[in-house]
């Protein structure tokens, strides 16, 4: 009618400059009485969603006007949860961890250990998304993983659009490693030390693998160095190289890598490097835009402890990446952006990444976190020492304190296999380490793993909040 289109002409300049301002397909809607270009519906996923890289993309500012809705459903699944700080050990395992007290639980660093808010908060999307399934999926899902997102990249210290959510970091690596190395010829480099899986991927990628051992502790019984492994690696690193994989911290040896000093070497060498951050997030901190590896992945149930079903993947450059950084499974979100092809992966439980916020919040109200970081560094030091002193397998850890983080390897004393109730005469030590570990669970109600490392026992200890 006349009355609308005076209304238009009216308004032309306002929606213009709002369209502009955001550079994308939007639509226009009145807050507060102005016209604010919003993200558009329908280009990912379903009619009823806004579009995912828009909401990724979008100001701060801008983004929390938006966001209302979702933000409102954050706070109602934490809404019956404790946030309450409260001191380290005993009173952190009773109040925000859900462990059974009969047990000493030594082996965070296997599958984590999930806070108490973050497991409710993961229930109570749960219990939204079965009373109305298509509200959850259709209007519900996707901001709620966006909000998700944006929060642990702020978390991580990096921009959210270098950020994509997903189940694991096993599925982050085999992404990068089957993108990257999928061109006939292609070459990776990476430490006998790194984890078995990904030397797996690896072998099926089809690529040229250079596996380049490293003494984990040494020659001679001497220390090892972050010095020495960067020697190491500048010595046996290819000439030409497509992508290097490191750990962040080795799962097998709790050794932390020192991945700012191999990061500048491959830089200078023009290698791409891909940090296996498994271990990483939650054990100390990490800033990954001053980091700024070409890839890094992580685990959200382990040192972060929240709920298990949701790890990251960063890309430094993801729009730029030729060839792009792809899924394993293609769905929804296929072409739309680096975040959209990996939110989406198909119908799943998606609530452990729902629950994030949740476990951010934990480690912001509940802790500060470096005094939190540095008691985790604090406590399994001390255990270390203790144990060392008991079992007299010397006054020094076997790597120096520089690559110790929460985990470490102690070594066993000499003959402890015979309080076993069984013989261990002809058997690898492999399989003398699994009956130690055994009987440690069984008979006294401990979990940790014993590990079998160049030949000598271990036990590897890890220390959390609790």
């Amino acid at each position: 009618s006349d009355v609308y289109k005076r209304q238009i002409n009216a308004e032309y300049g306002t929606l213009r400059g709002e369209m502009l301002r955001l550079r994308s397909p939007s639509r226009l809607v009145r807050v507060g009485g102005q016209w604010r270009a919003m993200a558009s519906k329908g280009q990912f996923g379903s009619f009823s969603n806004q579009d995912v890289e828009e909401l990724i993309a979008m100001p701060e500012t801008d983004y929390v006007q938006q966001s209302s809705l979702v933000a409102e459903l954050m706070e109602e699944s934490m809404a019956g949860s404790s946030f309450e700080e409260c001191e380290f050990g005993s009173a952190m395992h009773a109040t925000h961890f859900m462990l059974d007290p009969s047990w000493t639980f030594l082996n965070h660093g296997a599958f984590g250990a999930a806070v108490r808010s973050g497991f409710e908060a993961a229930a109570w999307w749960r219990t939204r998304a079965e009373a109305q399934p298509l509200r959850f999926v259709d209007r519900e899902l996707l901001p709620g993983l966006v909000f998700a997102l944006r929060q642990h990249a702020a978390f991580m210290k990096t921009d959210p659009r270098r950020l994509a959510l997903v189940p694991h970091a096993t599925s982050g690596l085999n992404a990068v490693i089957s993108s990257r190395l999928r061109s006939p010829g292609a070459t990776a480099y990476m430490l006998s030390t790194g984890y078995g899986a990904v030397k797996k991927m690896l072998e099926r990628s089809g690529a040229s693998v250079v596996l380049s051992p490293l003494e984990p502790f040494g020659r001679g019984g001497d220390q090892l160095t972050a010095d020495a492994i960067v020697e190491h690696v500048a010595r046996t690193l290819p000439e030409v190289c497509d992508l290097a994989i490191f750990d962040h911290v080795s799962s097998n040896t709790g050794i932390k890598m020192p991945v700012e000093r191999l990061l500048k070497l491959c830089r200078q060498r023009g290698v791409a490097v891909l940090i296996d951050g498994a271990h990483g997030p939650g054990q100390f901190p990490l800033e990954l835009d001053r980091l700024r590896p070409d890839f890094y992945v992580g685990n959200c149930h382990k040192w972060l402890s929240c709920p298990r079903g949701v790890g990251f993947l960063y890309a430094s450059e993801p729009s730029a990446r030729d060839p792009p950084i792809l899924p394993a499974i293609t769905s929804h979100g296929a072409g739309h952006g680096f975040c959209s092809e990996f939110l989406w992966d198909g119908a799943r439980d998606y609530n452990s990444a729902l629950a994030l916020p949740a476990v951010l919040r934990f480690w912001d109200r509940v802790v500060d976190r470096e005094v939190g970081w540095q008691y985790m560094k604090t406590l399994r030091a001390e255990a270390s020492a203790l144990l060392r002193e008991e079992w007299g397998v010397g006054l020094e850890p076997v790597c120096a304190s520089e690559l110790l983080g929460a985990m470490e390897l102690v070594p066993l004393a000499e003959g402890v296999w015979d309080k076993l109730e069984q013989p261990t005469e002809g058997l690898a030590l492999g399989q003398v380490a699994s009956l130690i570990q055994d009987w440690l669970h069984h008979k006294h109600k401990i979990e940790v793993p014993i590990k079998c490392v160049d030949g000598r026992l271990f036990v590897r200890i890890s220390a959390h909040l609790y």
